[in-house]
């Protein structure tokens, strides 16, 4: 949605977000549970940024690119250079402790601080050494997602938790998923410019 979102420079209004954000999280939260005879598969996509997230006209949402993916019986391979996507990417992926469900989660809410914000929601440090430091040890600054909810995001909302440094401390993404449900009725359709 990225390209999309930057050459229309449009807002999107605080319901669509919430609808959105609904919907993206109920589809990683069926991708990461996705089971076979032998149990759950694990799956981690590995690469979450606004240019892996496909919207159909008709609202739902897809996931594309799992070049970085990983799951029960194929331990993803940290190759130099495969970190994420910067600033998406959770703090201990780029710490090279590799991709996880929870990572995942990170990754899309830092998604939709960039959607919330309509730019990127890190400040230019100059290099990107130090972007990825200070991402690394801090992580995104989850005020950034105070504009996608109304009023603004409380202190322990789940998008506050889902950008948390430490994995364990973040919620699943159907735990997001159903906050999300509860915060605001989905509206109906494409997320639309108000």
């Amino acid at each position: 949605w990225s390209e999309a979102r930057r050459s229309a420079n449009a807002q999107v209004s605080q319901a669509a977000q919430i609808a959105l954000a609904n919907r993206s999280f109920g589809r990683l939260a069926e991708f990461h549970a996705l089971a076979d005879e032998s149990g759950a598969l694990e799956l981690v996509h590995g690469d979450l940024s606004p240019d892996h997230i496909i919207i159909a006209d008709n609202g739902d949402v897809a996931f594309i690119d799992f070049g970085q993916s990983s799951g029960r019986g194929l331990p993803h391979p940290l190759a130099v250079g495969e970190r994420g996507t910067m600033p998406y990417a959770a703090p201990e992926r780029l710490r090279g402790e590799g991709a996880s469900q929870a990572g995942d989660v990170y990754a899309l809410a830092a998604c939709f601080a960039f959607l919330a914000l309509g730019r990127s929601p890190i400040e230019e440090l100059g290099s990107d050494a130090a972007l990825l430091v200070q991402l690394a040890e801090q992580g995104l600054d989850a005020s950034t997602l105070a504009p996608l909810v109304d009023p603004p995001a409380a202190q322990e909302s789940a998008w506050l938790r889902a950008l948390r440094l430490e994995p364990e401390q973040r919620p699943n993404a159907k735990e997001v998923s159903d906050w999300l449900g509860a915060a605001r009725p989905a509206s109906p359709g494409t997320p639309h410019s108000s």
